[in-house]
């Protein structure tokens, strides 16, 4: 067993489902600026480094900043209709309520935090860390760093469902935790070496105390 005092969470794969909310605001943004759609498979491909870099690779060249406020703007009214949470969040985050909980996202800050409202998960969490800093995303250490600021990085950990989410808590010298139900391939999350891989979410009140 792990002892932990602070838990930080990845959001999109990790505990919310948005895959096809994404896709549906990346085509959207698209449309919106004459560029063709791209398969969602494609899209969700592309998920992880954040909003600009995520039209970038969606084939949207320049008028980035367009994109970014067209995709927000849209996501934040329409993203909670095809988003869902995990199995076992609720109940999870729950158990872990007398700990400190803390949401590490490359998703811009005020959208994520839209979507914990949305799925009634918000006020488990004492803050979000979002990616409205590009400089400051992860694999960077940098958002992870700043959370743990009040408490020893030897008891926090992170969980994600990236190899870049294990990268970054590795970097940050805190423990890792991959899960293998998200967004990102298993064997890429492997090759990080987390701490601690697991199926589902609740596996967590398991492992750690």
């Amino acid at each position: 067993m792990l002892v932990v005092d602070l838990l930080m969470f990845d959001l999109d794969g990790t505990l919310v489902d948005s895959r096809e909310a994404i896709v549906d605001a990346v085509n959207y943004t698209l449309k919106e600026l004459g560029r063709p759609e791209r398969p969602g498979a494609e899209i969700v491909s592309f998920i992880g480094t954040g909003t600009s870099e995520l039209l970038k690779k969606a084939g949207l060249k320049g008028a980035i900043e367009d994109g970014v406020r067209i995709f927000t703007g849209y996501f934040r009214l329409n993203s909670n209709r095809k988003s869902r949470l995990y199995p076992e969040v609720k109940e999870t985050l729950n158990y872990f309520k007398k700990k400190r909980l803390m949401i590490i996202t490359n998703r811009i800050e005020s959208i994520a935090e839209t979507t914990l409202v949305e799925m009634g998960i918000h006020d488990f969490f004492e803050s979000i860390i979002g990616g409205d800093n590009e400089l400051c995303l992860k694999p960077s250490p940098c958002q992870i760093e700043r959370g743990i600021k009040k408490s020893p990085a030897g008891r926090s950990l992170f969980v994600g469902d990236m190899d870049l989410d294990v990268r970054a808590g590795k970097a940050a010298g805190v423990m890792t935790c991959g899960v293998s139900y998200g967004i990102g391939k298993l064997s890429d999350i492997e090759a990080a070496g987390p701490d601690l891989l697991i199926d589902r979410l609740g596996q967590l009140r398991e492992l750690i105390i």
